[in-house]
């Protein structure tokens, strides 16, 4: 079953689980310390949602709204469909986004089982790595699309699928992000319930040794 990370107007980004990935700085009971200056690797993001108790961004951007869900100290739990919107806060064409998210259980950036999955064409084009996710571990899951269109995706640091978008699919269209909800394609029934602690974008494509920096 393909399950939908994120919808990012014509991108929808799908995932399933955790490693040692934490964009913050978390004090012994949960709670989270103050907000760091950068990211680890060097590479300053544009927007970082640290989802501690609130939607907004670290660097002053619009906050996220939800959709459903709630937000506590430890990130924002979801039911299917009930995810996070952003307006005006993601790059068209060049970008990184970066989350840490774990669920419990049409072209756009999904899982499919256990392997991470951007569909190219609908029914047609996959790319699709390996089986790499479990229920209920949160992970980092990273997708980019640099100058040249090539989409790359990321899962706790490493690449596992990438192709170049000519078609640019993966640009955006308009200036509403929806994460965590699946598209109109399939009926939104392509999404799960879940808990997403972070999510980071940048304006800019990170390299493979940024993005396993974070």
């Amino acid at each position: 079953m393909r399950r939908a990370l994120a919808l990012v107007v014509m991108v929808v980004v799908g995932g399933c689980g955790r490693l040692d990935f934490d964009p913050t700085s978390r004090t012994s009971d949960g709670g989270i310390d103050a907000a760091p200056t950068d990211t680890p690797g060097g590479a300053n993001p544009l927007h970082r949602y640290r989802l501690a108790g609130d939607y907004t961004d670290d660097f002053g951007g619009p906050d996220l709204v939800p959709l459903g869900g709630t937000v506590a100290t430890n990130g924002y739990t979801f039911a299917q469909n009930q995810g996070l919107r952003l307006t005006g806060g993601m790059p068209p064409t060049v970008y990184t986004v970066l989350f840490d998210f774990d669920f419990e259980t049409d072209e756009g950036f999904y899982t499919y089982g256990l392997a991470l999955q951007f569909v190219i064409v609908q029914s047609q084009t996959f790319a699709t790595s390996a089986d790499l996710f479990t229920p209920n571990v949160l992970r980092k899951v990273a997708i980019t699309r640099d100058p040249a269109k090539i989409v790359q995706g990321y899962v706790d640091g490493n690449p596992q699928i990438s192709f170049t978008d000519d078609a640019d699919v993966a640009a955006l269209a308009g200036t509403i992000a929806n994460f965590f909800i699946d598209d109109t394609a399939t009926g939104m029934g392509e999404a799960s319930a879940g808990l997403v602690r972070s999510i980071t974008i940048w304006d800019r494509a990170l390299t493979p040794a940024e993005i396993a920096a974070q």
